[in-house]
């Protein structure tokens, strides 16, 4: 059994209390630019505000804010921290940051805002099953929640679209990729109404610590 601590806050919250200049002074240096790449203020946001819950997820385990100079990207593209042993994961979706950190399994998280979209175009997606509880839902409640199901699959995993999701059944309780041993563990978490979230762990965790973090930059 595992923990993982979850946080979670609002872009929206941060946009009105501080400038991003602001935000970007509590960052490594050599995190700027990746984040300052971004065209638009709100996705600028959402990565900075990303690497600072993960911050503070630091902070609170010892560790010195320092230590996010390391942060680089692994052969397929995930973001790691040499030489520190956690692991972590950043998702947003409209409004929501959310961060997963765990020192006893390997994680991956994945958040969508419910917003109405033309489902068959995401077919292809999925496993014949899922589908079937897909279409008998026109909330699109089953669609997302899937998806999110899916998509924090294959970001624990750490080859993320290298996996076709068509290939991942979620509704299973527990899932097995045909080219790994691993078990991976799906949960849903309760961030906001208006969203869908899961984790997902190499084993199974038997507490999960959701905090909102208010802006104080």
């Amino acid at each position: 059994m595992s923990k993982v601590q979850v946080t979670y806050t609002y872009i929206s919250q941060f946009i009105h209390h501080s400038s991003l200049h602001a935000l970007l002074r509590y960052l490594p240096h050599e995190l700027h630019a990746d984040i300052l790449r971004y065209k638009f203020e709100p996705d600028q946001y959402a990565r900075a505000i990303g690497k600072y819950l993960l911050l503070k997820q630091l902070e609170a385990l010892g560790y010195p804010s320092e230590v996010l100079k390391d942060l680089t990207k692994d052969a397929y593209e995930k973001p790691v921290l040499k030489g520190i042993p956690l692991s972590f994961n950043i998702a947003h979706s409209q409004d929501l940051v959310v961060c997963a950190v765990s020192t006893e399994c390997q994680i991956g998280i994945d958040v969508e805002y419910i917003k109405p979209i033309e489902r068959g175009l995401f077919k292809d997606q999925f496993t014949p099953s899922e589908w079937h509880k897909i279409e008998k839902d026109d909330s699109l409640h089953a669609f997302y929640n899937h998806w999110t199901r899916k998509e924090s699959v294959i970001k624990a995993d750490g080859r993320g679209l290298q996996i076709p999701l068509q290939t991942i059944d979620t509704t299973q309780a527990v899932i097995q990729m045909r080219d790994t041993l691993t078990h991976w563990y799906l949960q849903a978490l309760l961030l906001d109404q208006a969203y869908k979230a899961h984790l997902c762990s190499d084993s199974k965790v038997n507490r999960v610590v959701i905090q909102k973090l208010a802006p104080n930059v």
